[in-house]
């Protein structure tokens, strides 16, 4: 993380303790790559989340869609 800017350092500090109620003190004692990981590990949970949500969501209309045209 040494070619981070300290604006990148303290908006992944920000969005681990407030999204992922992790705390300053846990965050702050990890090593750089060790915190590297875990953005990284995060990011692809989050990326799933979104997709499985989209997934869900297309789901949902496609029923509602057959259920339209079933009362035609």
């Amino acid at each position: 993380m040494g070619h981070d800017s300290l604006a990148n350092i303290l908006r992944s500090n920000f969005n681990l303790m407030h999204h992922h109620k992790w705390s300053l003190g846990d965050v702050d004692g990890m090593m750089p790559w060790e915190k590297h990981i875990y953005v990284d590990m995060l990011n692809d949970w989050v990326k799933e989340q979104d997709d499985l949500a989209k997934q869900q969501e297309n789901e949902y209309k496609n029923m509602v869609s057959q259920l339209k045209r079933r009362r035609r």
